[in-house]
């Protein structure tokens, strides 16, 4: 590893910034803040008198660490020491911490973790955006416990659009609280098949990542419980307007019961 002395680290960072500080390209949340070159020299003089990209990057979010009073991510500033020694362009994966990614602002995927490293989203650890729609500190979990950021992302997406879906169900429920049952069934029925698929591709998700992964999901199988969680689903949401419930006793009684009701 490259090491050179205080001296040296000066004239770098006042060629980088004749202000005499360092700034943090890849830290984009705290990027306006600084830290100053004697600062971290003088830290460096404790440390043995010559600077590696590790003790810089450790010097700098010692600094910047008690400057604000709290706990930072110390591999971005380790990326930054690197990269203002010009000695490794090479980025290590944010999440796994176990591939290097060849240059920081590349796209790329680990071929480990499956992060999808786009030279931006890395530096927003609590932010979800970008490639992967979540964040690192989120991809970090799902990567611990799975050992894959991309697993569960499927069922994710599903939820979300199945969720969208009954918000609207519950919007038009809301606006039209005098009419029929017959009639909100309606507004129901434009998006039950829709909904139906997604309640079918998480429950196929479910089994095979939590139940077994072996296990044949055919499709009776999921409409049998997709048309539980359907109509379970409606009775909270009828009973949620107000009027709907007292109106209809017998609504969501078995079936059977139903039958006889009638005859």
């Amino acid at each position: 590893m490259k090491a050179i002395s205080v001296q040296e680290i000066r004239q770098i960072i006042t060629e980088l910034d004749p202000m005499g500080s360092i700034g943090f390209p890849n830290f984009a949340p705290y990027s306006e803040y600084f830290v100053e070159a004697d600062q971290v020299a003088e830290w460096l003089v404790l440390e043995g008198g010559v600077v590696t990209v590790d003790a810089l990057g450790d010097a700098i979010w010692k600094i910047f660490c008690e400057s604000f009073g709290r706990i930072f991510p110390k591999e971005e500033f380790v990326i930054c020491a690197g990269q203002i020694l010009g000695v490794d362009n090479r980025v290590k994966c944010p999440v796994c911490k176990k591939h290097y990614f060849q240059n920081y602002d590349d796209y790329q995927i680990c071929p480990i973790c499956h992060w999808e490293n786009d030279g931006l989203q890395s530096s927003y650890y609590n932010y979800s955006f970008g490639a992967n729609d979540l964040s690192v500190n989120e991809a970090t979990v799902r990567y611990t416990i799975h050992l894959n950021v991309a697993v569960k992302q499927l069922e994710l997406d599903y939820w979300n659009q199945y969720s969208a879906a009954s918000d609207v169900i519950w919007a038009e429920l809301e606006q039209f609280p005098d009419q029929s049952v017959s009639e909100c069934d309606s507004y129901y029925d434009k998006i039950d098949e829709l909904r139906g698929t997604y309640i079918k591709h998480i429950l196929a998700l479910y089994i095979r990542y939590f139940v077994d992964e072996e296990m044949e999901t055919s499709d009776d199988l999921l409409e049998q419980y997709a048309y539980k969680i359907k109509n379970y689903t409606m009775k909270a949401l009828y009973e949620g307007v107000p009027g709907y419930y007292d109106r209809t006793p017998t609504l969501y009684e078995d079936d059977s019961d139903g039958d006889d009701d009638d005859k």
